[in-house]
C-alpha cells in the first residue's frame, strides 16, 4: 500500500508542478505544495493507513508491556552519566512529551517532527553535559532508549511504521531521517533486550 500511495502522491505533485497556477513558482513553494498534498492525503486516509496490520497492533502492545516491565532500569544500566540526568530534568520532560504527543497527529511529517524534536532536545542535553567535543549515536541511542522508557508512548511501533512507509523517501534524508533511524533502533533494542543483557 505504501508504494502505491507514494506513487499517487508523486503523480499529484507532478500535476501541481505542471498546473498553470504554479508556473514561475520557486522550488520552496513547490516543496511546500508537495508537503501539503502529502499531508492532505495521509490525514484523509489515516483510518485506512495507521495500525491496520494486526502484527503492528500486537507489536504496539508488546512494546508497551516490555517498556512497563523495564521501568526499573536506571541511567547507569544504559551507560548514561548521572550528570546528564541530574542536569537534564526539564529537557528530559520536554523530550518525553514530544514522544507522547506524536500519537495526536495524523500526518507522517507531523509525527516525524515530534521525533525530531525529541532527538534534538536529547542531543542538546548531551552536548551540554558531555566532556567530549562532539556526541554521536553511541551516546544518543542510550539516552533515547531511556526517554522512551520514561514516556512509554502509545502506539510507538505503529507511529514509526506510519512515518517510515508514508513519508516520501526523499524527505527521510538528513537529520530527520537520522532521528527516525535512531528511534527505530531504540525500539528494536527494547523489543529484544533480555535480562542477561
Amino acid at each position: 500500500d505504501s508504494a502505491i500511495l507514494i506513487s499517487i502522491l508523486e503523480e499529484l505533485e507532478g500535476y501541481v508542478r505542471e498546473h498553470p497556477s504554479w508556473r514561475g513558482a520557486g522550488r520552496e513553494e513547490i516543496e511546500a505544495a508537495s508537503e501539503a498534498v502529502e499531508k492532505l492525503v495521509t490525514v484523509k486516509l489515516y483510518h485506512k493507513l495507521f495500525a491496520v496490520v494486526e502484527q503492528d497492533k500486537l507489536l504496539d502492545q508488546e512494546l508497551q508491556t516490555r517498556i512497563f516491565c523495564l521501568q526499573f532500569l536506571q541511567p547507569c544500566h544504559l551507560d548514561i552519566s548521572n550528570d546528564c540526568i541530574e542536569r537534564g530534568g526539564k529537557s528530559l520532560e520536554v523530550a518525553k512529551l514530544e514522544l507522547q504527543r506524536m500519537n495526536a497527529y495524523k500526518s507522517p511529517k507531523d509525527k516525524l517532527v515530534c521525533l525530531y524534536n525529541c532527538c534534538k532536545v536529547a542531543s542538546q542535553l548531551l552536548a551540554t553535559t558531555s566532556s567530549e567535543s562532539a556526541t554521536g549515536a553511541d551516546e544518543l541511542l542510550p539516552l533515547l532508549i531511556y526517554i522512551i522508557i520514561l514516556s512509554n508512548p502509545p502506539s510507538l511501533h505503529s507511529n514509526l511504521q506510519f512515518i517510515y512507509h508514508y513519508r516520501h523517501p526523499s524527505r527521510l534524508l538528513g537529520e530527520q531521517g537520522y532521528c527516525l533511524t535512531n528511534i527505530m533502533s531504540a525500539e528494536t533494542f527494547l523489543l529484544q533486550v533480555l535480562a542477561s543483557s
